[in-house]
């Protein structure tokens, strides 16, 4: 019989977009695993799945990536919740000419903690192109991205700005935490877990942040 090399298997990552509602996490999965952008805003349901083959061609790595894109409306939270479980990176989303989608943060990270622990993430301010209509200034921005201790990408859907390389950024990060043996950071192989429910795990709320790093931001690429 003829043996099997575990570097022969596709690599699948289980990736949740998470913020509250009408911030453009529906245009950003489908921009990026579809290629398409209408500008029109329909609330999600429950939760959206895409899938999308990525090849990192410097890295050798080639990663199936399951995106579930999440409703953010509270009515939805307990469905929502269950389609945690399982998943290896998570994408915040805000917008910036919203202001409660930025102040909602720390109570999404709480969230899927609970549920998925400490996988990879990162911070996403979507709509830059309303700029000069911002509900938060850059600073306040960049120590959100401090005080989550998340890499920032500021993104414009329509234009296609920083829309795939938040989701490169993602995939080189998971290889990078499986590479450092992270016990953490997981891969989803098989799709039939992908939608079972996870027992909530007790996580402390604490009121001062989390140790503070040198914040990365792109505002243009990776």
């Amino acid at each position: 019989m003829e043996d099997f090399d575990c570097d022969d298997f596709e690599k699948t990552l289980k990736v949740i977009v998470v913020g509250n509602g009408n911030v453009g996490k529906t245009s950003m999965t489908t921009r990026y695993a579809k290629g398409r952008y209408t500008g029109m805003y329909k609330k999600t349901i429950g939760v959206d799945f895409m899938e999308k083959t990525v090849e990192l061609r410097d890295l050798g790595e080639t990663i199936n990536l399951m995106i579930w894109d999440t409703a953010g409306q509270e009515e939805f939270d307990t469905l929502t919740s269950r389609y945690y479980k399982g998943a290896g990176a998570v994408i915040y989303v805000f917008s910036t000419v919203d202001r409660a989608s930025f102040d909602d943060l720390p109570k999404w990270k709480r969230k899927v903690e609970e549920e998925c622990g400490k996988i990879c993430s990162v911070l996403v301010q979507n709509k830059i192109d309303l700029e000069d209509d911002a509900a938060m200034t850059r600073d306040e921005v960049e120590d959100m991205a401090d005080y989550l201790n998340m890499r920032l990408y500021r993104s414009c859907v329509q234009d296609n700005i920083n829309v795939g390389e938040v989701f490169r950024y993602l995939c080189r990060k998971f290889l990078k935490s499986g590479d450092d043996g992270d016990e953490t950071v997981h891969a989803v192989t098989d799709i039939s877990t992908l939608s079972q429910t996870a027992k909530p795990k007790t996580m402390p709320r604490h009121n001062s942040p989390e140790p503070r790093t040198k914040r990365e931001i792109s505002d243009i690429s990776d």
